[in-house]
């Protein structure tokens, strides 16, 4: 069974301005990110049958799990993709999850962009970016654009263009606070 393995890096808003409203009932975004190191693995395996698995484990899974795997950011980008291209039929989604669930730094949306761009990576013929930001609105608003500007690879650029966001290069550690902060 082919396999692509992704690093799903969490990031740090600087800054962040929720502008108007678009008919969609969603707000254009500003925002200022630094990606950190820190990282869930996001491991998708393709095959021609109709299994759909979804696998969650780590040092960051909260006792009671996630929930659903139908309600799964990871799950949901998937079943999106597959829906868009007609492929692939069957996948197994493995997360080990180091990104603290509920945190705020975009681990769900994090697994989510990785696993597209696992996808396209093992897609016997690629999505181009354009193309995989029409498979996007199933999972949209389930996800924030700035983890799908982070996360999948080409895409970013062009949804770059749309949202005005600006990416600051990872950093092993987070950034330390100016005395202004504290």
């Amino acid at each position: 069974m082919p396999a692509a393995r992704v690093a799903a890096h969490a990031k740090i808003n600087l800054a962040l301005r929720v502008l108007a409203r678009e008919a969609s009932g969603y707000h254009d975004l500003e925002t200022l990110f630094c990606r950190i190191s820190l990282a869930d693995d996001v491991v998708v395996r393709v095959d021609d049958s109709t299994d759909r698995l979804l696998s969650c484990t780590g040092e960051a899974m909260p006792a009671d799990g996630l929930g659903p795997d139908e309600q799964n950011l990871a799950w949901r980008a998937a079943v999106a993709y597959g829906a868009y291209d007609n492929w692939p039929r069957g996948f197994s989604i493995e997360i080990e999850k180091r990104i603290p669930v509920g945190g705020g730094l975009g681990g769900g949306s994090a697994d989510a962009g990785a696993v597209l761009r696992a996808l396209n990576a093992l897609n016997p013929r690629p999505l181009p970016s354009g193309e995989l930001l029409v498979a996007w609105p199933v999972v949209k608003g389930q996800v924030s654009e700035d983890g799908l500007l982070r996360h999948a690879g080409e895409i970013g650029q062009e949804l770059h263009r749309q949202m005005r966001a600006r990416a600051l290069p990872a950093r092993s550690s987070p950034p330390s606070p100016c005395r202004s902060c504290i």
